[in-house]
């Protein structure tokens, strides 16, 4: 669970480091974290 999150946020700032971010891959790891969110957020609550 951790291990994901941190995955995602890695490839969040790799993204941003580089000169032209390609934002339709933003928004992907943006999905990606919604969906992580729902699957063990809501999960653990």
């Amino acid at each position: 669970m951790q291990k994901d999150f941190e995955e995602i946020k890695k490839k969040m700032s790799d993204l941003f480091r580089q000169e032209k971010v390609d934002y339709k891959e933003v928004y992907k790891l943006k999905l990606e974290l919604d969906e992580w969110i729902e699957k063990y957020y809501f999960d653990n609550i």
